[in-house]
């Protein structure tokens, strides 16, 4: 028997109900999922992520519903407006956010954590004749369709072991981060490597496993960490080459998780530290959510529930945050993206799940500067080309807003995709 999600994104009180009943119905009786993905559309998409290069970004549809086959990844022309459907690749169901694996500052693989079948699905991304991304799993089906098998997987259920060999469990991947890299010196015969580390977080059990990945190469298991229920987001923070901090988000309490990683003999080795405690006047049971770093310094911004919040940390030089302060904000925060235009102040994006709306802050007033409409639960969030792109996981659209400095319709909904 499949088994049954629960909040297939943690909403917290706004989730489909009629989505769910479907999905609780089709495990009970075994029912196979049946409808062909029509990849011009989205199927309850949760995130949205931008390429690297800052023109595109990637949505995630879930297939919440289970009225399709198979999830699926579908890149989004920025600066056009345009689905790719074209370019799109079938995954497993109820994906997490993605991870990109970068190469001379070009997106080349996307790491998808899977939640459905408990593994990382590895995704090729390339650029056509127009510049256009395109996503692959190697060969495509006989109808033309793209389609990532088990080969291009890597199960998770027993890849972490205690010291008595017994199973860790990692039900549930969903965060995801890929770390900066550290040059691997060659030698005359060989050339020098990138080796990255991967971050990979359950919600179910907040277990944390530690990859190292090398130059396209398949992660190589590290070694875990158990830390708390509902693993939301990751933000790497690096200390130098050899040491880095990881930020761990959990929804289910007032905390941010401080884990030290340290690469000594060729592996990373992890240890965690005490928890950065997040101070609240509410109770609601969901804490932690969507996480970002500032691109002009060391602040990090995290929507947060208890209250309704932006959460504002500095990080000093051990990596551990210190709160800054609070942005009152209301609804359900979601998730957050950071906008610094040159010549511009850096404006803070976050999402309002049960206010179909998106927060436009100041983080250094700090206040609110715009309360932005979109489509219905909006969740994840992604900037490319001056506009933000909104995944609206109730309505299944994608909400583009202008964010320009000079743009007429700035702050405004300028379309809604498909």
């Amino acid at each position: 028997m499949e088994r049954t999600r629960t909040a297939g994104i943690g909403a917290g009180g706004g989730v489909a109900l009629a989505a769910r009943a479907a999905l609780v119905a089709l495990a009970a009786c075994g029912q196979v999922r049946g409808e062909v993905p029509d990849t011009k559309v989205f199927s309850y998409p949760t995130s949205v992520v931008a390429d690297p290069a800052g023109d595109a970004v990637y949505v995630v549809s879930t297939n919440f519903d289970s009225r399709w086959q198979f999830g699926w990844v579908t890149p989004i022309d920025g600066a056009g407006d345009t689905v790719l459907d074209k370019a799109a690749v079938e995954t497993g169901s109820f994906a997490g956010q993605p991870a990109f694996e970068a190469l001379a500052g070009k997106a080349s693989r996307m790491i998808l954590p899977i939640r459905d079948d408990d593994k990382l699905t590895l995704i090729d991304m390339a650029r056509d004749t127009n510049g256009q991304p395109v996503l692959s799993c190697g060969a495509a089906l006989a109808d033309g369709r793209k389609r990532c098998g088990d080969d291009r997987s890597i199960p998770l259920g027993s890849i972490a072991h205690d010291p008595d060999a017994n199973v860790i469990a990692v039900n549930d991947p969903f965060a995801i981060t890929v770390g900066q890299p550290v040059v691997i010196p060659g030698d005359k015969d060989t050339p020098e490597t990138l080796e990255r580390p991967l971050y990979v977080g359950s919600l179910l059990e907040g277990t944390l496993l530690v990859f190292a990945l090398r130059d396209g190469g398949q992660p190589v298991y590290q070694g875990y960490q158990a830390l708390e229920q509902g693993l939301h987001t990751l933000i790497e923070w690096p200390i130098s080459d050899d040491e880095r901090v990881v930020l761990a988000g959990t929804r289910s309490r007032n905390v941010i998780h401080v884990v030290r990683i340290v690469r000594k003999d060729g592996a990373w080795t992890s240890m965690t530290e005490e928890p950065v405690t997040i101070p609240q006047t509410s109770a609601t049971g969901d804490y932690v959510r969507g996480m970002a770093l500032s691109p002009r310094g060391p602040v990090l911004y995290a929507a947060y529930r208890s209250p309704p919040s932006l959460v504002v940390f500095d990080i000093p030089a051990d990596g551990r945050p210190i709160l800054r302060n609070f942005v009152a904000l209301n609804g359900l925060p979601s998730e957050v993206a950071v906008y610094a235009p040159e010549g511009g102040q850096e404006i803070v994006y976050v999402t309002d799940y049960e206010g179909d709306s998106v927060y436009a802050v100041d983080p250094v007033i700090p206040q609110v500067l715009d309360r932005i409409s979109v489509g219905q639960g909006p969740y994840g969030i992604a900037i490319a080309a001056d506009r933000a792109f909104v995944a609206d996981f109730e309505e299944q659209k994608v909400s583009v807003v202008a964010l320009g400095l000079a743009d007429p319709d700035r702050h405004k909904e300028i379309k809604r995709l498909p």
